[in-house]
């Protein structure tokens, strides 16, 4: 009979802490999630977690429609395949955040830091990020048409076949990102960083280019049929196989290493372009007239 008693007891303070734990979880998450917190497929639709500290916590497949997470602190969280749609995470701090299939649709992301966020597959159409980090951010496969996309730092970003149709990169800087096969026709990039930048095989058809940086970068195969390239800066930029056909490339720059004879420039406009040829460590510019 004693050791029935002691099971009991045992059972009943196991299930005593199992309860609490479960509604301090549930309070947790009502009230505003606190660091390292796990909850995982809950819905916090609509609730205010502005200027939490969300570090770590795990919020995979949560719904967080239209949350406001303003300035809140979500570094290194998980939230894989939540539903952020609407959400205000704008100045959050998602440094090195899992957010893999998140539904980030819509969502206000102006001035947040997604420095090594892992962004693969996420869907962020029609998302504001202006003004936002995402210095070496992985957004393989990313859904980004139509997203705002100015002033964005993502320096050594990926973006292979990321989908960034009519998205808006103006004064972005780009430097050694991969855009890999992305789908980039009609986006804005004037005056956008893109120096040694992989865009082999992009879709930049019709696509503003004017002003742009693109020293070094790699346009192997790229398409940028009637893309404007105008004052763009080509110099030693890798042009093999790249379709210019009809592409505006009036007063942009190049260099021998450009080797424009390797592309396609069927109808291209090169009035004003000018080459460089370095004598002496100082270029001297043949210009086309």
């Amino acid at each position: 009979m004693r050791k029935i008693f002691m099971w009991k007891t045992l059972f009943s303070y196991i299930v005593f802490i199992v309860i609490t734990h479960h509604s301090s979880t549930l309070q947790a998450a009502e009230t505003g999630l606190q660091h390292g917190y796990e909850c995982v497929r809950c819905d916090l639709q609509g609730k205010d977690f502005q200027q939490l500290n969300l570090a770590h916590a795990n919020l995979q497949e949560t719904v967080l429609m239209t949350s406001n997470l303003h300035q809140a602190n979500l570094t290194q969280a998980n939230l894989s395949r939540a539903d952020l749609r609407g959400a205000d995470l704008s100045r959050a701090v998602l440094t090195a955040a899992i957010l893999t299939h998140a539904d980030l649709r819509r969502v206000e992301l102006s001035n947040a830091q997604l420095s090594h966020a892992q962004l693969m597959q996420a869907d962020l159409s029609d998302a504001d990020l202006t003004a936002a980090v995402l210095t070496k951010a992985n957004l393989q496969q990313a859904d980004l048409k139509n997203a705002q996309l100015e002033n964005i730092k993502a320096s050594l970003a990926i973006f292979t076949a990321a989908d960034l149709r009519n998205a808006l990169l103006t004064k972005a800087d780009l430097r050694g990102a991969n855009f890999t096969q992305a789908k980039m026709s009609e986006s804005n990039l004037e005056n956008t960083q893109l120096s040694w930048a992989i865009l082999q095989k992009a879709d930049l058809r019709g696509a503003f280019l004017t002003n742009a940086d693109l020293r070094r970068a790699n346009l192997r195969e790229a398409d940028l049929r009637g893309a404007d390239l105008q004052k763009a800066d080509l110099r030693e930029a890798d042009l093999t196989d790249a379709n210019l056909n009809k592409t505006n490339l009036q007063d942009a720059l190049f260099s021998r290493e450009s080797d424009i004879q390797k592309a396609r420039l069927q109808g291209a406009n090169l009035q004003g372009a000018c080459f460089a040829i370095t004598v002496a460590d100082k270029p001297q510019w043949s210009c086309i007239r």
